[in-house]
Order: structure tokens, then C-alpha cells, then sequence
């Protein structure tokens, strides 16, 4: 063979050999060695409305519903939170074999490294290819300073998270089992009983229950599609008739088979501990039971209990309570207002109950799963937090305040000692919303002081910095 010939053969070889990895080779394999679909290399495109545009390109698939790419990106946050690594979904629907990225779009800081990858996604009848579902290769794309290269990397994000997760899982320290008691089961009726003895059987106990123990009352009023506010008790005449009524119950035995979604009232009774001593249900003058409805003699006494509102109450209630509102809400100026008498009909009557009526609270941070709700039922954290809320101003309205928005549910007793109410207040960074309005708000470094809280301590470093949530 000539120098000639051998030197063709191999310009030849030379070129299918460069032919094939242009094209990413004939196909890509996945990690668990099925075939993938190839994703070419990013190409940085123009666009009018953002910068930083990457056309992705990759092979088509027949008959399927989607392209799906995945994309992590890796930094450090610019606004002194640290780093982050958050793995984002983009799905592609119309393209056949490409579509846009635009990158750096909710992420704040212009040092990046970005990796994606694509998979075709079946839709309601799949093609029979193997490559359906199947992660194509990989493309980094990492920003320094607002510059930027494309790599090819075989590093896979996915196989990384999963090994952090089993890392983290064993590392945990191994749970014991609770010494929970053992739920015991009903014993057999023999009616007719007195209902502390039928209750205590169904509990498992000979021993009739001891209502003289009942120190606080929850009652219930509960409605095919939703239930009034509980109403809580601990004032010793109602609780008295409470307990005569159900030490003169009896129940005689079983009236139905029926489960309804009828109107009916629960009572629960709680020691001076707070512990729970038993609980039951009527509806339609029967006792709701575990395979049906009980015959009850005695019922009389326990539905005319003066001060517990059953539905017809609460209907008269609901209506003076809203006439209260409007006519609040048609007199307010807020320019002479406080906070909470600004801020809605609810903070209002908190403000108007004062501080023992408060009994619990509630900070979150909307769609920021990153920082846990801050929740409490501490008397001196929640006199703190009212004292905070009852101290602050408002001022300059502002038309687009910077930041989180987030917000403070509060549950306190209402003016007439009834149930347990609630109100809420929205902030969005270092502004409260009254009405359609935000305004700044004076004195929040006294409210995210109130509580040990890892919420409220973000809050105070960074409720005005953006959410790390990536756009693309």
C-alpha cells in the first residue's frame, strides 16, 4: 500500500472520527446505560427583553408530550445569605428540539456555575423508544463576573443530591421507640349504661369517667361544609351544669347505622392540666357513636346550658358581629389611627382586648420554604410581640417596597371571652399593608427582637432582600 493511500485512509478515519463527536456521537448514553437523547451545546442567543439567552437544541422524539430540562445552579447569594444550590425545572412544550434558557433571572448575583440537562417526557400514550425519560447529557455553563464558558461535564447534580441526602440520612442519630401505651379496645356494652360509663368503655375501661375533673370546655358546632369557631370554657357555672348534665345521661342503645354530615355539636372536656379526660358528639338528638348513633336520655339538660351557643346562637352572633365590622370599617381614618386599629376590623379588637387576650402567634415568610414559620404560645414572648405591634407606626406610603413578603397571624380570646379569634397583619420587607396601600413601618427591630427565632432573626437581616427562587 502507498504512502499515498495510507495517508487518505487515515485523513478519512481522521474525519468520521471528528464528524462524530460534533455530533455528540450517534447517541448519548445514560448513567444507568440506556440511550439518551443528545443535548448540543448551549449557544448564547439575543433577546430583546433579557439578557444572558441560551438556545438548547437537542434530538426530537416522536410521539411524546414534553421536553423537561433540569437545571442547578450553584452560588454565592449577594445579599450575605450564603451559598446556594437550587435544582429548577423547565419544561418545553411547543419546540420539537429546542428551546430558550434565560439564565440569571431571579438569581442575584452575576457569579454563577449553571449545569442542564433535558429528557423527553411521555405523554398519554408512550412511544415505544427507549429514550423517554432518560436524562440526556450534561452542559455547564458557569458565569464569573458576568463572563461566561460552556463545558461539557459528566458531573450529574442529581447523583449528587441523592448522595448528600444518604449521607445526611446516616448520619442521624438512630430513633428509639416510644413507650407508647398500647390502645386498648371497647369493651362490651350493656345498655342501658350511664354515658360516662359507655364513654369509659369505649375506652377500654370498666371505671366510670370522672366529670368532676372537666376544668376546661371546648364546644363545637359543626356543619355539613364547615364549624364555627370552638368556644372555650373555664367559668365554673358553666362547667358545673356541665357536669350535672352528663352524670344524668344515659345512654340506652343503639338507634342507627347512619354517618351524616347533618349539624351536630362536640364537647370536650380537659382537666386543669389541659389534659383530655373524654369527648363526644350529638346529632339529631342522638349520640354519634363508632358504628352509628346512640338513644340518649337526658340530653335536655345539656343543650340548654346557658352561655354555650348552639346553631341558632351563632347565626344571631355572626350577624351583630358583622353590622360591628361594617360599621367599623365605614368609620376608620387611618390617618389618625394605630397600627392595629389600622390594620382590619380583627387587629382592632385584639388591640381592644389587650395583651392577656392574646394566646398564640404565627410569623411566616411567603413561599420561602428555606425558613421554617415561627409559632408560639408563650405568655412572655406573645406580651412581647403585642407590646411591639402596639408601639408601631406607619408612615411614608410606599408604591413597590423591596423585599419578602410575609406576614403575622395572631389568635387571641375575643371581647366576649367566647372562642379563640384571629387577625393577621401583611409586611412585604419593611412595609405594612393597610388596606390596598404599604407603608413603611416604624419600629419592627422591637417586634423581630420579641422572640429567640431564627424567623424573626432573618427577618431582621433580610426581609428586604429578594427570595432566591430561579425564573427561567
Amino acid at each position: 500500500m502507498s504512502g499515498k493511500f495510507k495517508f487518505r485512509i487515515l485523513m478519512l478515519s481522521l474525519a468520521v472520527f471528528s464528524l462524530f463527536r460534533i455530533a455528540g456521537g450517534s447517541r448519548a448514553e445514560a448513567a444507568d446505560g440506556r440511550n439518551a437523547i443528545v443535548l448540543e451545546e448551549p449557544v448564547e442567543t439575543e433577546d430583546k427583553y433579557s439578557d444572558n439567552v441560551f438556545m438548547l437544541t437537542w434530538t426530537p422524539v416522536p410521539g411524546i408530550s414534553h421536553y423537561e430540562a433540569a437545571i442547578y445552579a450553584e452560588g454565592e447569594d449577594a445579599y450575605g445569605r450564603g451559598p446556594f444550590a437550587i435544582r429548577s425545572e423547565k419544561n418545553y412544550y411547543e419546540a420539537a428540539d429546542s428551546g430558550l434558557l434565560y439564565l440569571l433571572s431571579g438569581i442575584y448575583t452575576d457569579t454563577v456555575r449553571y449545569r442542564v440537562k433535558v429528557r423527553p417526557v411521555a405523554g398519554y400514550q408512550t412511544p415505544d423508544d427507549e429514550r423517554v425519560g432518560v436524562w440526556s447529557n450534561i452542559w455547564e455553563i458557569r458565569y464569573t463576573d458576568g463572563s461566561y464558558t460552556v463545558t461539557a461535564t459528566d458531573e450529574d447534580f442529581d447523583e449528587e443530591i441523592e448522595a448528600q441526602k444518604e449521607k445526611e440520612n446516616s448520619e442521624k442519630p438512630e430513633q428509639k421507640e416510644t413507650g407508647q401505651a398500647e390502645k386498648k379496645e371497647p369493651l362490651p356494652h350493656h345498655f342501658p349504661e350511664p354515658l360516662l360509663t359507655y364513654l369509659a368503655r369505649e375506652y377500654g375501661e370498666e371505671e366510670p369517667l370522672d366529670a368532676s375533673k372537666a376544668a376546661e370546655l371546648h364546644v363545637g358546632v359543626n356543619y355539613c361544609e364547615y364549624g364555627e369557631p370552638t368556644q372555650i370554657f373555664t367559668d365554673d357555672k358553666i362547667l358545673s351544669a356541665f357536669r350535672d348534665a352528663v352524670k344524668g345521661m344515659t345512654v340506652t342503645g343503639k338507634e342507627d347505622d347512619i354517618f351524616s354530615t347533618e349539624t351536630y355539636y362536640g364537647y370536650s372536656a380537659a382537666d386543669a392540666e389541659g389534659n383530655g379526660l373524654f369527648s363526644f358528639s350529638i346529632q339529631a338528638g342522638l349520640l354519634e357513636g363508632r358504628d352509628g348513633r346512640y338513644a340518649v336520655e337526658g340530653l335536655g339538660n345539656l343543650l340548654t346550658i346557658d352561655g354555650i351557643m348552639l346553631a341558632e346562637g351563632w347565626s344571631e352572633y355572626w350577624g351583630g358581629y358583622n353590622a360591628r365590622k361594617d360599621d367599623y370599617e365605614r368609620s376608620l381614618d387611618i390617618s389618625s389611627a394605630s397600627l392595629l386599629d389600622a390594620a382590619g376590623y380583627g387587629t382592632h379588637c385584639l388591640a381592644e382586648a389587650g395583651k392577656e387576650a392574646l394566646r398564640g402567634a404565627s410569623v411566616y415568610i411567603d413561599w420561602n420554604p428555606n425558613v421554617k414559620k415561627f409559632t408560639t404560645g408563650d405568655p412572655e414572648e406573645l406580651g412581647a410581640i403585642f407590646d411591639a405591634l402596639s408601639e408601631m407606626t406607619f408612615t411614608n406610603e410606599v408604591s413597590s417596597p423591596k423585599g419578602q413578603m410575609w406576614h403575622i397571624t395572631l389568635y387571641y380570646l375575643n371581647d366576649e371571652n367566647l372562642y379563640d379569634d384571629s387577625a393577621w397583619l401583611e409586611f412585604k420587607g419593611k412595609c405594612v399593608k393597610i388596606g390596598d396601600d404599604f407603608y413603611e413601618a416604624e419600629g419592627l427591630d422591637r417586634l423581630f427582637g420579641a422572640a429567640d427565632s431564627e424567623t424573626l432573626r432573618y427577618l431582621s437581616e433580610y426581609s428586604e432582600a429578594p427570595i432566591l427562587k430561579p425564573s427561567y
